[in-house]
């Protein structure tokens, strides 16, 4: 054997096998702690804060009363007819109680 070949075995190192599942448990749960930390900051800007923003908008412009008109006329509701309905039965002169079935 000669001197170069010794010191090339002496540059390459053992593999280290004692406690390896114990490492890669340590390094899977800290790699899982990063991509859980970066997923949810990154939810919470680029959904969170949207999502809601638009619904305060929407309960800020929301009108109870128009759209109960509107699901009203149209024709959603047993209780009260449409518009419509009451027009033409004040064109024929019907005199119906709208809560007769």
């Amino acid at each position: 054997m000669s001197a170069t070949a010794v010191s090339v075995e002496k540059k390459i190192p053992k593999p280290n096998w004692r406690n390896i599942q114990l490492r890669m448990f340590y390094r899977n749960c800290i790699n899982g702690m990063i991509i859980s930390t970066v997923a949810s900051v990154l939810s919470y800007y680029y959904w969170y804060i949207p999502k809601y923003a638009a619904i305060e908008e929407y309960e800020r412009n929301y009108d109870p009363f128009s759209e109960m008109e509107r699901m009203r006329n149209l024709g959603l509701f047993q209780c009260c007819p449409p518009d419509s309905v009451i027009e033409e039965y004040k064109k024929k002169n019907i005199k119906k109680k709208f809560y007769e079935v």
